[in-house]
This record gives C-alpha cells, sequence and structure tokens, in this order.
C-alpha cells in the first residue's frame, strides 16, 4: 500500500527520540461522562453506513465559497465526501490510512499519517475515536469544566500513538483530542486538537470543531451544524439538511483507487 511521504518522517522522529513511555492512564471519571456521552448520542445503536447531504462553506482570506456536499461512511473510519463545484464532481475518499482525492493521493497537511490515524466518521460525534475510549492503547483523562455560551461541560483528553511514532508526553499531547461535553444533553458541543504539520516537530495548527443544532435520526444524534476553526479562524462551515443511517450503501463508494498494493 502505498504511503505518505510524511510517514518517513514519523520513522525518523521515532529513531531520535529518546524519550520515556507515559503509562497509558483511563481515569475514572473521564470514561464515566465518555460512557454518558456515547449513550445520550446513540452509541449502542446498530451502525452499517450513514448518508447525509448538505452545503460546506469554505472560507479564506478573498472571501469563501459554498458547494453542495454528499457525506457517507461504513465501517470504522471508511468515509467519502462528495463536493458538487463549477468543474464538476470532486471526490474525497479515506480509509483511515490514506486519502485519496479525484483518483490520486492527497498529501495535504490534513492528511498526514497522525491525524489519518485519529480519524473515524467525525460528522457522527457518536463514531469519533470517542467511541474507542476502552482501547488499551489510549489515554483517558478528565481535563476540566468549562462553559460554552450558555452550557456546562466537561472536558475530557484522549491521546493516543499512531505506528511509528515513539512513545513519550510530547508524542501523547501533540495526539491529543479534548471533547467538551454537555452535562445536561451528554452531546459533545467540540471537539480541539491540533493538526500536525511539522511530524518532526509534532506541531501544528489548533483546530476546533464546533457541534450545534443537534438532530436524532435512527437512534442517533447528529449536529447539523459543523463549524471548524483553524487557529481561532472559521475555515469551514458544514451545514447538513439530511442524515440517513443503515441505508445499504455500496461498498463500491469506498474503493481506494489511489493506493497500490
Amino acid at each position: 500500500m502505498k504511503r505518505h511521504a510524511h510517514f518517513g518522517l514519523l520513522l525518523l522522529s521515532s529513531a531520535i527520540s529518546l524519550a520515556q513511555q507515559p503509562p497509558v492512564t483511563k481515569d475514572a471519571n473521564a470514561v464515566a461522562i465518555i460512557q454518558q456521552s456515547l449513550a445520550a448520542m446513540g452509541g449502542g445503536q446498530s451502525f452499517v453506513d450513514v448518508q447525509a447531504t448538505g452545503t460546506t462553506t469554505l472560507y479564506g482570506d478573498s472571501g469563501s465559497v459554498s458547494y453542495p456536499i454528499t457525506l457517507q461512511a461504513t465501517g470504522t473510519a471508511n468515509v467519502r465526501s462528495a463536493l458538487t463545484k463549477p468543474s464538476g464532481l470532486h471526490v474525497y475518499v479515506t480509509d483511515g490510512q490514506a486519502t485519496c482525492a479525484d483518483g490520486l493521493l492527497a498529501t495535504a497537511t490534513a492528511d498526514s499519517q497522525i491525524d489519518l490515524f485519529a480519524r473515524r466518521i467525525d460528522f457522527v460525534p457518536a463514531l469519533t475515536i470517542l467511541a474507542n475510549y476502552a482501547r488499551p492503547d489510549i489515554q483517558v483523562q478528565y481535563v476540566r469544566p468549562d462553559t460554552l455560551g450558555s452550557s456546562t461541560v466537561d472536558v475530557v483528553a484522549l491521546s493516543f500513538l499512531p505506528p511509528g511514532l515513539t512513545p513519550s508526553p510530547q508524542a501523547y499531547a501533540a495526539t491529543q483530542r479534548s471533547f467538551f461535553i454537555d452535562r445536561a444533553t451528554g452531546f459533545v458541543l467540540k471537539i480541539q486538537f491540533t493538526t500536525i504539520a511539522d511530524p518532526l516537530a509534532l506541531t501544528g495548527l489548533n483546530t476546533e470543531v464546533v457541534f450545534s443544532n443537534y438532530q436524532t435520526f435512527g437512534g442517533f444524534a447528529v449536529p447539523m451544524d459543523q463549524a471548524t476553526y483553524i487557529n481561532g479562524n472559521l475555515g469551514i462551515d458544514l451545514a447538513l439538511t439530511s442524515v440517513a443511517f443503515n441505508t445499504g450503501l455500496d461498498s463500491s463508494l469506498f474503493a481506494m483507487s489511489c493506493e497500490a498494493n
């Protein structure tokens, strides 16, 4: 399988890192909060696939542009997004190990091996890496109580070690994903993490995804409005208009055509 060029840098990083591996901890309070949150968002429901449609708006220095979008997902990390642009349909497919963009291997910052390792079906909060809290290689910590708008939240953090990265406090800090969970509803209101831009230094862009306007479909609570902020600036706004679960999507939709065996 073809891999990102970044993976070689990760191997180099592992060779020169001398840091001691910290113990993998699971804070009991954080685990209880996560369990309650997953139950509230439908984490116990049977899942085969999901399809959502809506509009995504991309923001930049010159303004914003909006496109119709269809999101489809199956398994644990197989996600297909299709944007309808004036130039035609643009399709992105990931299997959690690589990303194909219109049939070519994607090499964007957000497609590094570290970031791919943390991705699941992230537009459905119950299907994010939060659902993997019990895995023995994932650290679970209670960070702090906080407020978001009028909501009181508990902040819990999951951190992990992608293959090829030497265990160290720096590695776990770089891969940490913080979930802001509403005490009243159990819903995730925000996810905060670093999009790794430099896999040697393990530094990158502060990324926040804010969820709002939850609605329930097939037992799953889905935020119909999802705003992504990069270093404090709005980068992407996803507004969903329809969501359907377990409709029997064709597995060929998720074929990784850019990968070579």
